[in-house]
């Protein structure tokens, strides 16, 4: 791992704050060390006390600037928490990314509702509620930038993820249509649409192995690494756009699978029980 820049760096983001959330693993983590490259002062929220505090060590240890917030986002205080925080900690708020989510395989006919509700809040009403409470603090200071973590399953849902597919794609509305609001006064708002990313996302007490982490196994060149998805977050600080689907293959194919959905989607079938993710 190359160091990370000093104080004094060059870099047009040094010294920046950054709030970066699910940070404690899989994507948030390679998220949060791409941006520690570029110079931003962190501040890494997660559930997992242990692993959290880890990235951040590892951060330091580089070099970097990171503090950690353990917080579960979907608790009704927890906006509030966060930026109470930030303000403690950040002195030049500039980029919040959104990436925590979960993510369970199974229908949603046999699924507890309190469940799916759950997941409906860590993976939608969470970054809302975060984006609605640090917001305010870009649009004053006239410049920042949000980030959401998508998933192209907003454009090709998979069955036992419903909940997750259809939070993805309110995500990416949600997204664009902010971006029309604040764009010209100075913050952009931006969605990553990645394809299957090695992560531990729907890892149920049951498995010897993240799904993801098997389909990496048996099919290596279908799934991508985090860092990849990292380095996508790190291309929109300089040219942020409204959607950035991850990766080139999948922008590219994007239109094409538009037209060809309607003749796809019959013939689509149910996954084994179990195997989920990031699509």
């Amino acid at each position: 791992m190359r160091p990370f820049p000093r104080p004094g760096s060059d870099s047009r983001f040094a010294g920046a704050g950054a709030i970066v959330t699910g940070a404690s693993r899989g994507i948030g983590a390679a998220i949060a060390r791409a941006l520690a490259r570029e110079g931003l002062h962190l501040l890494l929220i997660g559930r997992d006390e242990v692993r959290l505090s880890e990235v951040s060590a590892e951060i330091g240890a580089a070099g970097g600037t990171a503090s950690s917030l353990v917080q579960d986002l979907t608790a009704p205080e927890a906006a509030d928490t966060v930026t109470r925080v930030v303000v403690e900690r950040l002195d030049a708020p500039y980029l919040l990314v959104n990436n925590a989510g979960i993510a369970t395989a199974q229908r949603f006919d046999r699924r507890p509702r309190e469940e799916w509700e759950r997941e409906l809040a860590t993976d939608l009403l969470a970054p809302l509620r975060l984006t609605y409470a640090l917001l305010p603090i870009l649009l004053r200071q006239g410049r920042g930038q949000v980030v959401f973590i998508g998933s192209a399953s907003a454009d090709q849902p998979l069955p036992r993820l419903a909940v997750y597919s259809g939070a993805k794609a309110a995500l990416r509305g949600f997204g664009r249509a902010l971006d029309l609001e604040v764009a010209r006064r100075g913050v952009r708002v931006s969605v990553v649409e990645p394809v299957y990313v090695r992560t531990e996302l729907g890892r149920r007490p049951t498995d010897t192995e993240p799904p993801l982490e098997r389909r990496a196994r048996e099919h290596p060149s279908s799934v991508l690494e985090p860092e990849v998805v990292a380095r996508a977050v790190v291309r929109l600080l300089y040219r942020p756009r409204p959607v950035s689907r991850v990766p080139l293959a999948w922008a590219a194919g994007h239109a094409l699978l538009g037209v060809l959905d309607p003749f796809l989607t019959p013939r689509r079938r149910l996954p084994p029980p179990g195997s989920d993710g990031r699509t």
